[in-house]
């Protein structure tokens, strides 16, 4: 099997041992395999969460965790999450497939779920530790550079000039050589492109520079790309796209289209039906405003933390304490649209906080993997009430707000169909 990250030219960091959580995911997983309850393009939820969750940490403890609703960090972090996600997915789709082609031995099925684990132990470990770990380095350094770019964008005044600078030792690859101490615009587009991290482990980084410095001529840039050599996943800008691991990568061969994975049929969750018919283990939803001039008060106390009076926001803790924000133009719809007053929107104001608080699955539905420039990530969570469910409904575009866009009560549970599908970002 050909090594994914590695190569002669690489330097190799050291492993780090199997996490607890990763080592009793990935058992139950190879268990599952073994007994035959996981098929081919279906998920164990708990490899993929404690997968992303690692991810995200990763990025987490180097782009930050916590900012301002209204700072382009939040709408930023977003997206690297929903990707770390993402490649989870696929990540465990393509261990699946690994792992299940050593089920069968000389023709006959392995006798005995330790035997099995001997045959995989290899391959897990490979999956699990020796490239979660490179997954995880990477992830630091695509977070670490999402948030210069930020500062860069920030800070134009200081400069509007960037370079790019090796680590200026002997484990620096000749084909980022090339690029060391080239400077370049922040607009041009070769930067969508060669912007670091450039490899698996790699080390590079862009500096802000004042514009008094001589930029490398644009005429030059395509022989530069040649020479860089970087790897087709490489090729992006994660502060621009928030694309930490971008569809080049292998692993999403095995995942499709995300927008086609559905709740039951990929994430093995329960349907619709099943969940409706446990009623015991639905909450009861909290009592409903009585009146539009409760859900004005409410409104005029809760805007009292935001700039100009206007906006406010929920911290999502499920989402990883990313800002969810209420902002006046869903104010002035559930307090003035024909629709919203003769649905009695304002009533639902006490569920919209309890399903932020505590949502039973949020998802994003995330149609491709191609994170431009002009893409809005739509995300809803859902909550199961004994009476009806509840959606969420958010949307997280370039401009660093993750807007509230609607919420209501679902009459019909046969159509939680068309939410429950794409990402799935939490479950409870």
């Amino acid at each position: 099997m050909q090594d994914l990250y590695f190569s002669n030219d690489q330097f190799l960091v050291p492993v780090d041992v199997l996490d607890k959580d990763i080592e009793s995911a990935a058992d139950d997983f190879v268990r599952q395999i073994f007994e035959g309850k996981l098929h081919s393009k279906q998920i164990h939820h708990g490899l993929y969460s404690e997968t992303a969750k690692k991810l995200i940490n990763g990025i987490s403890g180097s782009f930050g965790k916590s900012f301002a609703y209204d700072s382009p960090a939040n709408a930023a972090l977003d997206y690297m999450q929903t990707n770390i996600f993402a490649f989870s997915a696929a990540k465990n789709m393509t261990e699946f497939e690994a792992f299940s082609k050593l089920l069968v031995k000389d023709g006959e099925k392995i006798p005995g779920f330790k035997k099995f684990k001997e045959e995989i132990s290899a391959l897990n470990i490979r999956y699990n530790e020796r490239y979660l770990n490179t997954e995880y380095n990477s992830a630091i350094a695509q977070g670490q550079m999402a948030a210069k770019w930020q500062e860069f964008e920030a800070n134009r005044e200081a400069g509007e000039y960037l370079e790019y600078r090796t680590a200026g030792d002997e484990r620096v690859r000749a084909s980022h050589k090339a690029l060391n101490g080239k400077i370049f615009h922040i607009d041009d587009k070769i930067l969508e492109r060669i912007y670091p991290p450039n490899d698996w482990s790699c080390r590079c980084i862009m500096v802000q520079v004042p514009g008094t410095v001589k930029p490398t001529p644009t005429k030059e840039h395509s022989y530069l790309e040649r020479q860089a050599s970087i790897p087709k996943y490489f090729r992006n800008n994660v502060g621009k796209t928030g694309m930490v691991y971008t569809d080049g990568h292998p692993y999403f061969n095995a995942l499709g289209k995300p927008g086609q994975l559905k709740a039951v049929d990929n994430y093995n969750l329960w349907e619709p039906s099943r969940i409706y018919n446990n009623i015991k283990k639905l909450s009861i939803s909290p009592k409903r405003m009585a009146s539009m001039d409760d859900f004005v008060q409410w409104h005029k106390h809760r805007i009292k933390t935001g700039p100009g009076e206007k906006d406010f926001a929920f911290e999502c803790n499920a989402l990883n304490k990313l800002w969810l924000t209420f902002d006046e133009d869903l104010f002035k719809r559930v307090r003035f649209s024909k629709k919203y007053v003769n649905e009695k929107r304002f009533q639902l104001a006490p569920l919209l906080e309890d399903t932020i608080a505590k949502p039973d699955e949020i998802w994003t539905l995330l149609q491709n993997m191609r994170f431009g420039s002009k893409t809005e990530l739509e995300s809803v969570l859902v909550k199961y009430y004994k009476d009806k469910p509840f959606i969420v409904i958010v949307k997280t575009s370039r401009d660093r707000y993750i807007r509230i866009s609607s919420f209501y009560e679902l009459d019909d549970i046969r159509k939680l169909g068309q939410w429950r599908r794409g990402i799935l970002r939490y479950k409870k």
